[in-house]
């Protein structure tokens, strides 16, 4: 059965009013592009292959309707709170594999690797890429957003401008100062 933009409208709307029967049928009826982001998500981490795309959408699922209201105003923004949760799910999987090993240093890693994919995260350098994403997040909160469009739900930059209600040139310059300003940070450099 094809789902129609209104059926996604009327459970995200019974959802944010608190119905869990709604959260559910949201996620299933949403659950070709969830699987698609934890994929995604999945495809940047090289750890632990016991945390397959199908373990943390379900895991990002519980702890998005674990007693909170959903919190979402449209399928974009239901997606990218998703993606979220799953990079979540990763960061913290990483710190406690970080603290089972007793410390360790964290090996630096461009970010230019990663975006390119020429670089997989594991347990040891999500911590970095984490740490520089809360930088800019204080002090960039747009630019953060752009990445956590682009980079972590895979989002196009037309997607990520319709999103954000900003034009596209805008997401383009903003997403290449975004890289810069994280591949500052997790270098070290001021």
């Amino acid at each position: 059965m094809a789902h129609t933009s209104t059926d996604t409208v009327r459970l995200l709307l019974n959802a944010v009013d608190g119905d869990e029967c709604a959260q559910a049928d949201l996620f299933a009826h949403l659950y070709a592009e969830l699987k698609y982001i934890a994929r995604l998500e999945r495809y940047h981490w090289h750890g632990d292959y016991t945390m397959s795309a199908t373990a943390i959408l379900h895991e990002a699922y519980l702890r998005l309707t674990k007693g909170a209201k959903l919190n979402v105003t449209d399928r974009s923004h239901f997606l990218a709170v998703a993606g979220k949760a799953m990079r979540q799910i990763l960061v913290d999987y990483a710190r406690s594999k970080k603290a089972q090993k007793r410390g360790g240093e964290l090996r630096r890693v461009s970010l230019d690797d990663v975006v390119e994919g020429r670089f997989a995260m594991n347990s040891s350098n999500v911590l970095d890429i984490t740490e520089a994403m809360e930088h800019l997040e204080r002090s960039y909160p747009q630019l953060a957003a752009i990445v956590e469009c682009r980079f972590y739900s895979g989002m196009t930059i037309d997607e990520t401008a319709c999103e954000m209600g900003i034009g596209t040139s805008t997401v383009k310059r903003r997403w290449t100062m975004a890289q810069s300003l994280l591949y500052d940070h997790i270098n070290g450099e001021p």
